[in-house]
C-alpha cells in the first residue's frame, strides 16, 4: 500500500498531517460498448475502461470515450465517467445513461 503524507499549515494552527491513502487497481480491463438508436438504427461506440480498486466508497469506475462518427440524431458527449460500487451496478447506470440520449444498450 502506497502512502503519501500531506502537510497543510495554512489553514490549521498546529501541525496538520493527514495520511492520504491511495488505491490500488485490483482489476482493469477495456470494454467496448455498442448501442442503437431504435428508430433510426444509428449505431454509436464508447470505449471504456473499467477499474475495480482495493477499497473506497465507490470502488468500481468507468471512463468511457466516443469513438466516431457522431450519430445524425444527437451530440453524444466525448468523454464519460461512472463510478459506483459494484459493476452491475455499473451496468446500471450505463443504461440509464444511454437511454437518455434514445439509445439502447447492446442491441
Amino acid at each position: 500500500m502506497e502512502i503519501a503524507l500531506f502537510y497543510d499549515n495554512e489553514y490549521c494552527s498546529h501541525d496538520c498531517r493527514a495520511a492520504l491513502i491511495f488505491m490500488s487497481v485490483l482489476y482493469e480491463s477495456v470494454e467496448d460498448i455498442e448501442a442503437v438508436f431504435p428508430r433510426g438504427r444509428e449505431r454509436i461506440t464508447y470505449q471504456g475502461r473499467l477499474q475495480v480498486l482495493d477499497s473506497g466508497a465507490s470502488p468500481v469506475r468507468l471512463e468511457l470515450k466516443f469513438v466516431p462518427p457522431h450519430p445524425f440524431c444527437c451530440n453524444m458527449p466525448e468523454s464519460h465517467s461512472i463510478r459506483g460500487r459494484s459493476v452491475t451496478q455499473i451496468y446500471v447506470k450505463l443504461t440509464r445513461f444511454l437511454r437518455r440520449m434514445g439509445f439502447e444498450f447492446g442491441r
